[in-house]
């Protein structure tokens, strides 16, 4: 791909991610739901019904977007800075891949611990036994694996670009 697309991609990714976040934002008042009571979070879940589904489907998208942003600009600085741009194709792919397994969660767990903790004839065992795994999940793939993990990988990868166009001269060194 040209310097130019990768420069596109550049900008429309991160266009990309905040239009959905803001959807988001806007119809599930995310990120403050995800700090509620569980039962709240599924019922406002379950209520969104199909197009809060594809609109996550749509964020989760972001972060593949980044897996590709991640390899474009790693080539495109790879001759000026080989060893940087390497570590920063590998570093922002996993940050892309960890948000997007940390996202997924919303595509296809929540849906159904939503339909099921949402019945009628749910139990309140059955209820708490949806509780404790979507807690689970959510602490792992959310809080673990997609904002502490894939933020940390977000940054360094920042950095190593950072560094990479400092060593290089593809684009102004002030830009790194």
């Amino acid at each position: 791909m040209s310097e130019s697309a990768t420069g596109v991609l550049l900008l429309v990714t991160p266009i990309w991610f905040n239009v959905w976040f803001l959807v988001l934002a806007r119809r599930f008042d995310y990120p403050d739901i995800i700090r509620r009571p569980v039962p709240e979070i599924l019922e406002r879940f379950r209520a969104g019904g199909a197009s809060l589904i594809l609109t996550w489907w749509a964020f989760m998208l972001s972060g593949l977007a980044l897996v590709a942003v991640a390899a474009l600009v790693g080539v495109a600085l790879a001759a000026d800075a080989w060893t940087l741009a390497i570590a920063g194709i590998v570093v922002g792919a996993l940050a892309g891949l960890v948000q997007v397994l940390g996202l997924l969660r919303w595509a296809y767990l929540v849906p159904s611990l939503s339909r099921m903790y949402g019945r009628e004839d749910s139990s309140q065992a059955s209820r708490e036994a949806i509780e404790v795994t979507f807690m689970a999940f959510h602490q792992y793939l959310g809080v673990g694996v997609g904002e502490h993990l894939g933020y940390l990988l977000t940054g360094l990868w920042t950095f190593l670009v950072g560094a990479a166009v400092i060593q290089g001269d593809v684009v102004p060194a002030w830009l790194g």
